[in-house]
């Protein structure tokens, strides 16, 4: 069967017809309909054809549930109607919020316009927004636009006296889509509303911390103070996190840097500490500082004992990422504490398959 679905002539057929379409979406159930005629029956084997066209550019389907019901024939219909709803004036004004509703008057026909947005497709644009980590839903049911909140801080009291630092130094450029991602990402977690277009006060109530996020866009800086009961575990979230999100960019340089503990103006690079580290180094004396530090007291920053526990609960034999993040997915259902309730594993699995592998030597 899946040989028959990339025979060449279903291909062709189903080529033809989706090109002659008008429309610049096709329904789940049409496309189906269209694998049949083209003597492609059984829902592997048109997924399989499907992928392939998508592979090719030729359709643009999403597999998740939520945005599986639409193949779309024409991207430029995506990102027309995208493109419309980040530039809204109306959106602008309200700093980011909207309402599905208001996309009714926000996608409305008018002239110039090259497609005609139906209702029945507005909750589609959404979910593809959602995806691609540009909005995320409210409790209250409006959708937000991070890179559309207000610039300036809003005035919030947090006592940084004690608090567990680390610093994001980017090289060449801090793409400015890195902080109204993270946003996304960590909407669950913000405390009230104290979030602006480069920063966030984020609340984890399990592991009784609180963390500021504030990125520098001209210096090309993004700075993380956390304090609570259990900083250094929030802090190793947040950073997964924000790896995930910088991973995606394509030769992005930066150097995850450890502010020092008496004078946090200084900072020392990771990677530097971890060479020195396995060169036996035990003290070290950073660019700046006019005194040596304990290597391994800076490096504990990040909570990596416990990363190295969490690892140290799945068997020798694993054979891939997807295999380790459900074993550790298991144990985090059976210790939920443990990096805090309802974290997102998504974050964890490049890091964590590489500490595996790395650890089981």
């Amino acid at each position: 069967m899946l040989a028959r679905a990339r025979s060449p002539d279903s291909f062709s057929f189903l080529r033809e017809r989706l090109e002659a379409l008008n429309d610049p979406c096709i329904s789940y159930e049409d496309c189906e309909a269209l694998c049949r005629e083209a003597g492609v029956s059984g829902e592997i084997s048109q997924q399989v054809l499907v992928d392939f066209l998508h592979d090719l550019g030729i359709v643009i389907h999403f597999t998740e549930f939520d945005l599986a019901d639409n193949h779309v024939l024409d991207p430029k219909w995506v990102t027309e109607a995208v493109y419309k709803i980040i530039n809204a004036p109306s959106i602008a004004e309200r700093k980011g919020l909207f309402r599905k509703d208001d996309l009714r008057e926000i996608l409305r026909f008018q002239k110039g316009d090259t497609y005609h947005y139906q209702w029945r497709n507005h909750g589609y644009f959404i979910e593809l927004m959602r995806k691609f980590e540009l909005c995320y839903e409210l409790e209250d049911g409006e959708v937000l636009i991070p890179d559309l909140l207000e610039v300036s801080e809003p005035a919030f009291a947090f006592d940084d006296r004690d608090a567990l630092r680390f610093l994001l130094e980017y090289k060449d450029f801090l793409p400015p889509s890195v902080m109204p991602r993270f946003i996304v990402k960590r909407n669950k977690e913000i405390k009230g509303d104290l979030r602006w277009r480069t920063g966030v006060v984020l609340e984890h109530p399990l592991l009784e911390s609180t963390a500021v996020i504030r990125a520098d866009n001209e210096a090309r800086t993004i700075h993380i103070a956390v304090t609570g009961t259990q900083p250094k575990a929030f802090l190793t979230v947040i950073m997964l996190t924000l790896r995930e999100i910088n991973e995606s960019f394509k030769g992005l340089k930066l150097s995850e840097r450890i502010p020092l503990p008496d004078d946090p103006s200084l900072s020392v690079d990771c990677q530097t500490l971890r060479t020195n580290l396995e060169a036996g180094v035990d003290r070290f004396v950073p660019e700046g500082a006019k005194r040596a530090y304990p290597v391994r007291d800076l490096l504990d920053t990040v909570d990596e004992e416990r990363m190295l526990k969490l690892l140290a609960k799945v068997p020798q034999d694993v054979a891939d990422q997807d295999s380790l993040l459900e074993m550790i997915g298991e144990n985090i259902k059976a210790e939920p504490e443990f990096f805090g309730f309802g974290i997102d594993l998504k974050p964890l699995g490049r890091e964590l398959w590489r500490r595996y592998k790395a650890w089981r030597g």
